[in-house]
Protein backbone atom coordinates (compact mmCIF):
# COMPACT_ATOMS: atom_id res chain seq x y z
CA UNK A 1 0.00 0.00 0.00
CA UNK A 2 1.35 3.40 -0.87
CA UNK A 3 1.25 6.05 1.82
CA UNK A 4 3.02 9.38 2.05
CA UNK A 5 4.52 11.11 5.07
CA UNK A 6 6.37 14.38 5.43
CA UNK A 7 9.73 13.51 6.97
CA UNK A 8 12.83 15.60 7.56
CA UNK A 9 15.20 15.53 4.60
CA UNK A 10 18.19 14.48 6.74
CA UNK A 11 16.21 11.48 8.02
CA UNK A 12 15.28 10.43 4.48
CA UNK A 13 18.92 10.74 3.42
CA UNK A 14 20.06 8.56 6.30
CA UNK A 15 17.37 5.96 5.57
CA UNK A 16 18.54 5.82 1.94
CA UNK A 17 22.19 5.56 3.00
CA UNK A 18 21.56 2.76 5.53
CA UNK A 19 19.25 0.90 3.14
CA UNK A 20 21.91 1.08 0.42
CA UNK A 21 24.61 -0.14 2.81
CA UNK A 22 22.42 -3.08 3.85
CA UNK A 23 21.32 -3.74 0.26
CA UNK A 24 17.70 -3.25 1.20
CA UNK A 25 15.00 -0.90 0.03
CA UNK A 26 14.20 2.22 2.03
CA UNK A 27 10.64 0.91 2.31
CA UNK A 28 11.86 -2.33 3.94
CA UNK A 29 13.96 -0.36 6.42
CA UNK A 30 11.09 1.97 7.34
CA UNK A 31 8.70 -0.99 7.67
CA UNK A 32 11.11 -2.73 10.05
CA UNK A 33 11.43 0.44 12.11
CA UNK A 34 7.68 0.97 12.37
CA UNK A 35 7.16 -2.65 13.42
CA UNK A 36 9.82 -2.26 16.13
CA UNK A 37 8.22 0.91 17.49
CA UNK A 38 4.72 -0.59 17.46
CA UNK A 39 5.97 -3.74 19.23
CA UNK A 40 7.58 -1.57 21.91
CA UNK A 41 4.31 0.36 22.35
CA UNK A 42 2.33 -2.86 22.71
CA UNK A 43 4.63 -4.10 25.48
CA UNK A 44 4.24 -0.97 27.59
CA UNK A 45 2.08 -1.34 30.66
CA UNK A 46 -1.42 0.08 30.41
CA UNK A 47 -2.18 3.45 31.94
CA UNK A 48 -2.72 3.14 35.69
CA UNK A 49 -6.31 3.56 36.74
CA UNK A 50 -7.25 4.35 40.32
CA UNK A 51 -9.33 1.65 41.95
CA UNK A 52 -12.93 2.57 42.62
CA UNK A 53 -13.05 3.89 46.19
CA UNK A 54 -16.71 4.86 46.15
CA UNK A 55 -18.62 4.57 49.40
CA UNK A 56 -22.27 3.99 50.08
CA UNK A 57 -24.35 6.95 51.12
CA UNK A 58 -26.71 9.64 49.99
CA UNK A 59 -24.16 12.23 48.94
CA UNK A 60 -23.34 15.43 50.78
CA UNK A 61 -24.72 15.87 54.27
CA UNK A 62 -27.47 18.53 54.45
CA UNK A 63 -25.31 21.12 56.24
CA UNK A 64 -22.91 21.23 53.28
CA UNK A 65 -25.44 20.82 50.46
CA UNK A 66 -25.44 24.49 49.45
CA UNK A 67 -21.84 25.55 50.12
CA UNK A 68 -19.31 26.35 47.41
CA UNK A 69 -16.26 24.20 46.76
CA UNK A 70 -14.03 26.88 48.32
CA UNK A 71 -16.15 26.91 51.50
CA UNK A 72 -16.12 23.10 51.69
CA UNK A 73 -12.37 23.04 51.17
CA UNK A 74 -11.77 25.64 53.90
CA UNK A 75 -13.74 23.48 56.35
CA UNK A 76 -11.81 20.36 55.35
CA UNK A 77 -8.38 21.98 55.65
Amino acid sequence: MKTSFDLPEDLINEVKRVADTQRRTPSALVTEGLIAVLDRCRRQEPVYRLPDASVDGDGVVPEFASVTWQELRSVAY
